[in-house]
Parts: C-alpha cells; structure tokens; sequence
C-alpha cells in the first residue's frame, strides 16, 4: 500500500486541530504538561496562536484534493517550512530547558511532517 499525499494532509490536519483547540481552550492546562506557566499575555498568544492553527487545519485538509501542481507546491513548501521550523524551535527549547521531555513528542511530530511533506514535494518536482 502506497502512502499519499493526501492522507498526509488530512492527519496533518487532525494534529493541527487538536493543537489548536488545546491553545484555545486550555492554554494553561496545555503548557503545564510541557512545565511551562503562562502569563496573561502567553494565554493571548497562545490562543492567537490556537486561531492560526485552526486555519492551518482547514487549509491542511482541504489541500487533500488538489491536484494543481503549482498550488501543491505552494502548499507544500509552505508547511515543510512550519514544521522544520517547529521541529527547530521545539528542538532549542527543549535543550536550553525551556520545555520538559514533552517537548520530544513535538520534536518527533514536526520532523515526520516535515519529511513527509519534503518528501511530497521532490516526487512533485520530478513529475
């Protein structure tokens, strides 16, 4: 069985969402199982940051059925970079101590996802 693209979009939708309706909803309860505390202003950010990722989950799935090889590789190359960079920022986190060993879980996320959609996108350039 071969992995598509499109069920890449559609899990890396449903992440999405969890993470955003975790930010929206319970900021606090959220980071605490990273050891980290919010102020007032890190519950905004976080909840504007729940906003973006709910946005991010709907473009993720419906991105399942395109088929325009321009529009893919926008897409593409757009989320490769949110996950490298997730993958990276989780990463310093973690290491300065910044976040628990549950920043590991974000590490490994961010970097499947990245690869995963690198991946997509080299089989859409040779094409």
């Amino acid at each position: 069985m071969k992995f598509k693209l499109s069920t890449l979009f559609i899990i890396n939708a449903a992440f999405a969402l969890l993470g955003a309706l975790g930010l929206l909803f319970m900021p606090d309860q959220l980071m605490a199982s990273y050891g980290s505390t919010l102020t007032e202003s890190g519950i905004f950010l976080s909840q504007i940051m729940g906003t973006i990722l709910l946005g991010i989950a709907v473009i993720s799935y419906l991105a399942k059925d395109i088929k325009d090889k321009i529009a893919l590789n926008a897409l593409l190359t757009g989320f490769i970079i949110a996950h490298a960079g997730g993958f990276i920022i989780s990463l310093l986190a973690a290491s300065s101590g910044v976040l628990n060993q549950m920043a590991a879980v974000d590490i490994f996320i961010h970097g499947v996802f990245a690869a995963g959609f690198g991946y997509f996108l080299f089989q859409t350039q040779k094409s």
